[in-house]
């Protein structure tokens, strides 16, 4: 997949530039109610500290009923003249209805440039039909 990202962030981090990309996903059934899903992304971020960015991701994910999945993930973010971070996601979802989920996240970091732990809850609305 190809893209292109908007300006969203503070200057340093290229928040005034378009950064295109490039995302190789993937996906397994691995058995029972496992998976394993991963991405490589290249992106290009003009007039940075740091102009390329790769990134590779790695989650084990389980399946917990029709609702409900939990997941193990790994996070690499190699930026081209920085120290890279590393993190690792643990979290999970439940789906209320469906088109309305709950979502939760912890981590942790385990390199200088990582953030040494982070929390997050969030609530998705799928908008099917509107437009």
């Amino acid at each position: 997949m190809a893209g292109v990202g908007l300006s969203t962030g503070s200057a340093s981090n290229g928040g005034d530039r378009m950064k295109p990309y490039v995302q190789i996903p993937w996906s397994q059934e691995i058995g029972g109610d496992f998976s394993l899903h991963g991405m490589l992304t290249e992106t290009w971020i003009p007039g940075a500290v740091s102009d390329s960015l790769f990134e590779e991701t790695l989650s084990l994910e389980r399946e917990l009923g029709e609702a409900a999945d939990v997941f193990v993930e790994y996070v690499g973010d190699y930026p081209q003249h920085q120290t890279a971070s590393q993190v690792l996601n643990f979290g999970g979802a439940w789906r209320f209805t469906r088109l309305q989920q709950i979502d939760f996240h912890a981590g942790f970091g385990f390199s200088p440039a990582s953030p040494k732990s982070y929390l997050g809850l969030g609530y998705s609305l799928r908008l099917d039909g509107l437009f």
